[in-house]
This record gives structure tokens, sequence and C-alpha cells, in this order.
């Protein structure tokens, strides 16, 4: 069951406003790509810097980011740190990730967020207050007071687009000349001439060195603009300052990587960023150039769509050939195809459908902007058809979502998961992304159905009846949430109300098993989980094929008064098997199948001891099977259930086939004539006779 999205009205909490306040410093060039490049990246550097013996393993390796946003970016960096880490270095670091907080609330707020918490709590993640080119001192906010922050092991830096929010000025060189002028006045005054709006630069603003800076950097430019960067001069010459035992400072944002990009963008190019973030593109070619007097070392390259990573390396051990060796993964430049997988996604699954569709999907490191790029039209036309991988598509719907922070501001992107899980019936993490969703943005009528809907194909109808009364309190004419009460309700109508009825639901076990009658709501699951043809033949089941779809298979069964049919339900991957009772006087006939994604888990002798176990209590004295002599499996599950090998067999079987029984404690019955009274009832033979091979098997193995 799919609904179209619908945007959450209900009053954010505190923790909400505190993350959205945080919102406004989310870099906006950073994805899993990027993430895994610059992980890479640093445990490189991190590696030949413990070689060197530059390393103290008793101190904390620090991180620091002046970007977290909200959170989101700063845990999927941990996320790709830790698993190089484990595996890259010699030794255990206590990784320390620093993340740059606007205030102590915004610290505060991250630990109300579960995502959060898991790192906090451990000292992984550790807030910190820190305005770069500022005056005051970094400290850190660990829960308690305020504290100085000190590293003497090399530090990296992560200032992502940061540059971009520092102070910049922008100049122009027109053919000799130096000019400044104020971007927002030359949006105001667009109309004035340009001599109007352009001044001379008062080079007694400039020191010494930036001015012999600019002089150098305009002189093979005739007429360009020069975004000069002085916050981020002053930033780099802190962070310099503070880590006496080296740093590595990583960036990156839109801006240029060279001379050529100035000349060919121009103005226009330069005017059209700032008319769209209010914020000038970063010349890094200027930045590299400063550097390069300050005893720093600096690569960058252009990436992606007019954005620019870089790689600023200061202090022992940094060397040209050192960094050109570290920068080995963003050298190859894919770490900016975001944005172009995004678009990549929409084609291939518009062309090729949802296996193309994986395929960029795990070429993009399961980036959620990537996944969301193929949504809606993933869940509602391909997911749950026929031939789909659904065990490569739960393990990358987990990939998504484990990178993904939600966000009480952000795209609503726990609809999408949770509805793509829904389609190949991973019903118990829907389950979940469904409620941290309600909890970040909002309880909606058309959200609290489609929990309905999950929770009823994992046999919890009675939670589902409360989510989608919730529903209709919210929004009483809601159509997806009518539909679900509809279906609910038709369900329930034909379960016995009676304690001691036999269609109801047969409670939970602590397996996480629930039986439940069996209606036509299961038939699309059961078909596909009896596509395997072994179990039709092992179980002496009709087949489902093309003469006879799942739904009529269960209407079939349905219409004889005598069979008592169930659907195994999971709390996690919702119907998993099928069991029953032909049920007669005092006596059953039980059989089951598991369907073939979930055999060999032990659902069988679980379902199997809850339904025998309630037939027992409730007036059967006695039931029988019986299975093929070779199928070695269902055997032990019988026995396991306590099923016991009767001592008979019967000449006229084509097959050689076991006939077992189990009876109530305490009740004398005779089993045989319980088998014999069966077969007359089917029309079968009833040559029996004793088995003189036949050794009951007290045990069983699992």
């Amino acid at each position: 069951m799919v609904a179209h999205p619908v945007l959450s009205s209900a009053s954010p909490s505190s923790a909400a406003v505190a993350r959205r306040a945080a919102h406004g410093h989310t870099p906006s060039a950073f994805d899993t790509l990027m993430a895994s490049a610059w992980a890479e990246m640093i445990v490189s550097y991190w590696d030949d810097q413990h070689r060197a013996g530059r390393i103290d393993p008793r101190a904390p390796l620090d991180v620091v980011d002046w970007m977290p946003g909200d959170g989101g970016s700063a845990r999927q960096m941990i996320q790709a740190l830790v698993q190089r880490v484990r595996w890259r270095l010699g030794f255990e670091p206590r990784l320390r990730y620093l993340a740059c907080v606007e205030d102590a609330a915004v610290a505060g707020a991250w630990h109300h967020e579960p995502e959060l918490c898991s790192l906090l709590d451990p000292g992984l993640l550790v807030p910190m207050l820190w305005q770069p080119g500022g005056g005051d001192a970094p400290c850190l906010l660990p829960m308690g007071e305020p504290r100085r922050w000190a590293s003497m092991n090399p530090v990296v830096v992560l200032a992502h687009d940061r540059f971009r929010h520092l102070p910049q000025r922008l100049l122009a060189t027109h053919y000799g000349r130096l000019l400044e002028a104020s971007p927002q006045e030359l949006m105001e005054r667009r109309d004035e001439p340009e001599d109007q709006r352009w001044r001379p630069v008062d080079e007694n603003t400039l020191t010494p060195a930036l001015r012999a800076l600019v002089q150098s950097h305009v002189a093979g430019l005739n007429s360009a603009p020069v975004c000069l960067p002085v916050g981020a001069i002053d930033a780099l010459a802190q962070v310099a300052a503070l880590c006496p035992g080296g740093y590595l400072v990583l960036s990156t944002a839109r801006g240029f990587a060279n001379d050529r990009g100035v000349r060919l963008g121009g103005f226009d190019s330069v005017l059209s960023t700032f008319r769209r973030d209010r914020l000038l593109p970063t010349d890094f070619a200027l930045l590299g150039a400063h550097l390069a007097g300050q005893q720093a070392l600096a690569w960058h390259r252009a990436v992606g769509e007019a954005e620019v990573v870089q790689a600023v390396a200061g202090g022992a051990g940094s060397s040209r050939a050192a960094l050109e060796r570290w920068v080995a993964p963003l050298a190859r430049g894919d770490c900016g195809d975001g944005a172009a997988l995004a678009r990549v996604m929409r084609c291939a699954l518009r062309d090729s459908g949802a296996s193309a569709g994986l395929v960029v999907l795990r070429r993009a490191q399961h980036d959620p902007r990537v996944f969301a790029a193929a949504c809606p039209d993933l869940h509602l036309r391909w997911l749950g058809r026929g031939g789909v991988d659904r065990e490569a598509w739960a393990e990358a719907l987990r990939c998504v979502w484990g990178q993904h922070l939600p966000s009480p501001h952000g795209p609503p992107l726990f609809r999408d998961v949770a509805l793509s899980a829904m389609r190949i019936a991973e019903w118990g993490f829907a389950r979940r992304v469904w409620l941290r969703g309600l909890a970040v943005h909002g309880r909606t009528a058309p959200d609290l159905a489609q929990l309905a809907w999950c929770e009823s194909c994992s046999g919890d109808l009675a939670s589902a009846v409360r989510h989608v009364a919730e529903a209709l309190a919210i929004l009483p004419a809601d159509p997806l949430a009518l539909d679900v009460q509809r279906r609910l309700h038709e369900r329930l109508a034909a379960w016995d109300t009676a304690e001691d009825g036999w269609l109801r639901c047969i409670a939970r076990d602590p397996g996480g098993l629930v039986l439940e009658p069996l209606d036509s709501s299961h038939a699309p699951a059961l078909g596909h989980q009896f596509r395997d043809p072994q179990i039709a033949v092992m179980s002496g089941f009709d087949p489902i094929d093309a003469t006879c779809n799942a739904a009529q298979w269960v209407d079939a069964r349905r219409l004889e008064a005598s069979r008592i049919d169930y659907a195994v339900m999971h709390a996690e991957h919702g119907f998993v098997g099928h069991t029953g009772l032909y049920q007669w006087a005092r006596a059953g006939f039980f059989y089951f199948w598991i369907g073939v994604d979930f055999q060999g888990r032990g659902f069988a002798v679980q379902a199997g001891r809850m339904l025998c176990r309630h037939a027992l209590a409730h007036g059967v004295d006695c039931l029988i099977t019986t299975v093929y002599v070779d199928n070695t499996r269902s055997m032990r599950a019988l026995m396991r259930i306590g099923f016991r090998r009767m001592p008979v067999r019967r000449p006229s079987d084509k097959e050689g086939l076991h006939y077992m029984a189990l009876k109530a404690p305490g009740v004398e019955v005779d089993e045989l004539a319980v088998l014999i009274d069966y077969n007359r009832r089917e029309e079968q033979p009833v040559d029996f006779e004793p088995d003189p091979d036949a050794a009951i098997n007290e045990g069983g193995t699992a």
C-alpha cells in the first residue's frame, strides 16, 4: 500500500528547534562519496604519521569538523572513519570527532537524538566551540563544564565550505587597475555605470603579504574578479598555531581551482553564485598561493559541478611527495560525482528498472540523496515486482537509512525508505523507520495508516487497529486510513471472538511468531514464499501456478470447513510459512511448510509447537501427520515439536512415508485407529501393517 507523502504540521520539539538553528551551517557539497574519500585520505595521513613516530597512541586522534550541521554529516564521517581505522592502522586509536556547534544549546539537543547519543555517550563525538579565525580559544563541550582544547597529535580539520562563510573581499583587476566592490551593492545598483560601483582598492587595508599575494595573482589576468579569502587565511593561520603536532585541512566548496577557471567564469559566474547563495565562491588557487609562503602545502582540483576539493597540510611530516600520496582518493575525482549519480539514478530506473537502480546506488555508496532521486518511482513501480532481488535491496535500504540522520527541517526520506521496505516485505525494518520518522517529523494520518498496514502485515493487528484509529482521529476523511480500517475490520470479522475458538490469533511466542487465520490478505506473500516447486512436492499441497494463483489457493482451502489454516507471521519478516490442521472429533491431521526464504531458521518447530499446544489444550487428544522417508529436515522438525514415529507402514504407498503421532499428556488414545479413521475420511487405503524396521527415534537435532 502506497500513499503520497504528506508533510507534517506538528510542532517541533526544543531539540528540533536547536537542530534547525544548526542547519544553516550544513555543508552543501558533502555526501557519502566525499566522506569515503576523505576518510581514506585521513587514515593514510595518520598511518604515515604513526610510522614516523609522530603519533602518541595514548592521546586522542582529533578530527575537528567546522560544519557538522545538524549532526548528519558528522555521523557519516564517523562511520566512514571507523570502518577504515580498524583495519588500516597498526594500533587501536582513541578517535575523537570534535563537532563545532553554535552554542551549548545545540550540543545539549544532540543528546536527545538516538542516532547521535550512541556516538556521544562513549566520547567518540564531542561538541566543541570554535569560531574559525575568531579570537576565542576553542573549548570542548562534553557532559559537564567546558574545557579548553589542546592536542599534541596531528589534527585533521574538516572545513567543508566554511571558507565561503568567512569574510571575503571582492576585488577585480582591470587592465592594470586593482578595484574593489561590495557584491551586495553590485546586485542592488546593477543599472548604474560600472565605474560608480567599483572603486580603487585602498592599499592601506591590505597587509604587505596580502598586497604581494594579490599583485602576484593578478599579474597574468587582464580583466577578472578576485575573491580574496581573508577569513580563510586567518582561519588557517589559527589552525597552524593551535596544532603544533601538524595538521591536515580538508575543504570542498563552489569556487575556482586555477586562473583558467577565473578567466572563463568571469564576473558573471561570481555574481550568479552570490545571487543564489549570498556567498562568494572561494578562489582556492589564490589560497594555495598564499599558503606556499607560509610553510604549508596545498593541493586542489575541480570535482563535480563547479566544486573544488582542497587539502592543506602543515607541520612536521608534511612534504609534497607525502601530500600527493595522501590525496590519491581525491585525485581520482569521483568524490564529486554525487549530484551526477542522482541524475543517472533517475534515468537508470526509468530505462532499465530496479536492478540498474541498485547498481547506481551501490556506485554512490548508498548515498541518501541518490536514493531519494529514485523515489517515488522506485517503490511505486519497481520494488515488489517479480524478479527483484529483495535481499540485495533490503541490504541497500539499511545502508541508506544508516547514513541518514532524520531531521525536522530536512526531507522526509523516511517515507521513501519505509515504503520501499514494505514493498519487499521488510516489515520490521519498515516499522522502525516509520516510528523514527513519525517521532522526528510529526504524526500524520497517511503515515499512521501506512504504519498500521505494516503492523497488520507482520502479525500485530492490535497495534494496527490503534494506529489507524489515531490516524482517523487526526483526519477522519483520510482515504488511506479509511481503506486500512476497512481491510482490518473485514479480517477481524471472520475471526472467532470466543477464547476457545479456532479462528483466532494464537499469541506471539518469545521467538517472534504469531499464528493468525489464513485469508486473502496473505495471498501475495504466500505465493512468493511458495515459489520453490519442492515445497508443493514435499508437503503434498496443490501447486501454485498459472492455473491456480495464490488467492485462489487460499480461497479453496477456506471453503473446507474441517480445515483450520494459519499464516505463520514473524514480527520482522511478515509471512514466513503456513501451518494447520484437518480436524475431526477429538483428532487432527497436522501439516506445515516454511517459505523458501526462511527455511532453516527454526520457524517450523516454533510454529508447530504453538499450534499443537493450542490444539491439545482445546479438545484434541491425538495429532497425526506424514513425512516422506527422505525428508530428513521435516522429520527432525516434527520430532522436536513432539511427534513420534508410529511403527507401521502401508504397502500401497508408492513412495516411502513415515507416519507420526503426537498425543495429549495423560490421555489414552489408539493412534493407529486415529490414522485409519483419517485415511477413510480421505478415501485413502488403510492396508496398514507393522513395520519391522521401525525404530522410534526419541532424539532429533536442530
